[in-house]
């Protein structure tokens, strides 16, 4: 839903089924910002963030964590200081979710080409 809601507001988007994937991937393409859901099959999302903030490039990408996952506070702890916002899904609206993703993109790639 989020994708296509991206590529229809002209939005280069690459998917990842899962954290594994999406770090092989980053091998060849360096995104601007990274939407993660936390739930994923084979490395969840927690995995996902400490391997990418392993590296180099990997450190300064912005990451929007976009979940239904009830977070508890120890995960929310982890998330601190790792991941620019976090957007529990049960807590919006389809529309509002997509309103708030769309605002958050915005201001993140923004903000990422104004430091370049």
């Amino acid at each position: 839903m989020i994708c296509r809601m991206l590529l229809k507001e002209g939005w280069h988007v690459n998917y990842a089924t899962n954290g594994r994937e999406a770090l092989e991937r980053m091998q060849t393409v360096s995104p601007s910002l990274i939407l993660l859901d936390l739930m994923m099959p084979e490395m969840d999302g927690f995995q996902f963030l400490n391997e990418l903030r392993k590296t180099e490039s990997g450190r300064s990408i912005p990451v929007l964590v976009i979940t239904a996952l009830d977070l508890t506070p120890e995960d929310r702890k982890q998330l601190s200081g790792q991941v620019q916002q976090i957007l529990q899904k049960g807590a919006y609206e389809r529309e509002r979710l997509l309103a708030e993703v769309r605002r958050m993109v915005n201001e993140l790639v923004q903000k990422t080409s104004a430091k370049v």
